[in-house]
């Protein structure tokens, strides 16, 4: 089994056939070392083979502990004397490791004990780990809506009054009802006062006073609020018979004939409402 492979047997010389096979076991190698490389993760040692800075850790300030006496010295914390990593103990004579002299009264010749804060923590690249700022939602008050104004007064030269009587002829001794149409000719909404003073509706025939409202009051008191542009109606009943002064009962009814119905509100008189009484 052996003789074939240190002996090759052919028609080249051996010395043909042993170079192809170094060739083989060298281009195996390098192929065994490729695998090795990308499954092997990458190292310190690795990286100080490939020529790589090696990051060194960043030394960390000693902490210096005040004593609570006030009178002795400062002393350091436990392995704060190895600030530059050297191994050198607190003893070793550098300023790191120094414990503070009672009589020289701490450092830079000031009285007193050192008070130093300790060394703040943070992560491995030296950063301070700040809070994070929280935001607070800010609460709306709802708006109390302003009451609505209140309406001017009606102007009388915008406001329109028509009186109107439905029906003529009517019975005499019959009552009759008088049509108010009262118009707002504003583009903004007024007030209109109906009181007994403020509106007034007289019936007549030719130049006799037949009925006032001034005597027997037929007038609600009540305000009367228009809107832009609109119009309302209000109705006075005549009873059908005369009126006087105080309105005392059992007076004459009207007679049948021709009558005419003038009716007034706030400043502005309406056009004569002419009817008839059979």
């Amino acid at each position: 089994m052996m003789r074939p492979l240190l002996r090759p047997v052919g028609p080249l010389p051996a010395s043909a056939y042993w170079i192809r096979r170094s060739i083989v076991l060298v281009a195996l190698g390098l192929f065994i070392w490729w695998v090795v490389a990308l499954l092997v993760p990458d190292g310190p040692d690795r990286s100080a083979a490939a020529g790589l800075p090696t990051p060194t850790p960043t030394p960390t300030a000693p902490a210096v502990i005040a004593d609570p006496d006030g009178g002795a010295g400062a002393m350091q914390r436990p392995g704060a004397g190895q600030a530059d990593g050297s191994g050198q103990g607190s003893g070793s004579g550098d300023s790191s490791g120094q414990e503070e002299d009672p009589q020289r009264g701490g450092t830079g010749g000031q009285g007193g004990s050192v008070r130093t804060s300790p060394p703040a923590t943070g992560t491995n690249s030296g950063r301070t780990e700040r809070p994070t700022a929280t935001a607070t939602p800010k609460v709306r008050t709802p708006r109390t809506p302003s009451p609505p104004a209140r309406p001017v007064a009606c102007d009388p030269g915008r406001l329109g009054l028509e009186a109107e009587i439905a029906k003529s002829p009517v019975p005499a001794g019959q009552p009759v009802t008088v049509t108010l149409r009262l118009r707002n000719g504003a583009s903004a909404a007024c007030q209109l006062a109906i009181s007994a003073k403020t509106l007034q509706v007289e019936v007549t025939s030719g130049n006799d006073q037949i009925w006032d409202t001034s005597d027997c009051s037929a007038v609600p008191d009540a305000p009367l609020v228009l809107g832009p542009r609109e119009q309302r109606e209000l109705t006075i009943r005549w009873p059908g018979v005369r009126s006087r002064e105080g309105c005392p009962g059992g007076q004459p009814a009207a007679l049948p004939g021709y009558y005419a119905a003038t009716a007034s509100v706030g400043g502005v008189t309406a056009s004569p409402a002419r009817f008839r009484l059979a």
